[in-house]
């Protein structure tokens, strides 16, 4: 299980994510066929055991989405555990 959450602080208090839950499951399935995930208000939770490599490519992906505008910095748009 692994929860990501936006890097920028000032964005984690206005964003909801859920508002996003489309973009970031078709992402997320498009890379982890058959992975479960849940879509809270601040973060989102991939269910699924997934590889570092499927995380960066995710990562990488939503980076480069409208979520792009989000971003710390470019590179950075979610922080996990």
């Amino acid at each position: 299980m692994r929860t990501y959450r936006l890097a920028h602080p000032d964005y984690r208090k206005i964003i909801d994510l859920r508002d996003y839950k489309v973009l970031i499951e078709a992402t997320i399935i498009g890379i982890c066929p058959g992975a479960q995930l849940q879509v809270n208000q601040d973060n989102f939770v991939i269910l699924t055991p997934i590889t570092k490599g499927e995380a960066i490519k995710i990562g990488r992906a939503l980076a480069h989405s409208i979520l792009g505008q989000f971003c710390l910095s470019r590179p950075i748009l979610f922080v996990g555990r």
